[in-house]
């Protein structure tokens, strides 16, 4: 059995979609940094609150490559506390031991202590895949 159908394009969408995907994945990306920026704030060591209050996310893009960079820095006489924290190992204080961690886009949860940005990111990547993925998909239906 053979089937033949012809098909009309009325007008070509091709130029509307890219320019809906294009924006789309730009606001997932500024989603994604947002979530990650405020889940490792969630996890990081607390003793005077500056390191959770310090991050900063930077966007760039160039050449449909779309980035975030998400900074933590507090510094006080010179020296990193963030730096210290995500890298060094030591024991929490009360403070950090009274903080609850953050919690990822996924539902999964994190403890406050170090690598509370690199863990967090490793731990969602998934999860922001997956986002992006779903996020494209849904563009590409209307």
């Amino acid at each position: 059995m053979d089937f033949k159908f012809d098909v009309k394009v009325k007008k070509n969408l091709t130029r509307q979609v890219q320019s809906k995907i294009v924006n789309g994945v730009k606001k997932d990306v500024r989603t994604i940094a947002q979530d990650l920026a405020r889940t490792s704030s969630e996890s990081a060591p607390h003793l005077t609150g500056n390191l959770e209050k310090s991050f900063t996310i930077t966007y760039k893009s160039s050449g449909g490559v779309y980035k975030a960079e998400i900074k933590f820095s507090a510094v006080e006489n010179g020296f990193d506390y963030a730096i210290a924290m995500h890298e060094w190992t030591y024991n929490l204080g009360e403070g950090s031991k009274r903080k609850p961690g953050g919690t990822g886009m996924s539902g999964k949860r994190y403890p406050v202590g170090r690598k509370f940005l690199t863990g967090v990111l490793q731990g969602e990547a998934n999860a922001y895949a997956d986002y992006i993925k779903q996020q494209i998909r849904e563009n590409l239906r209307t």
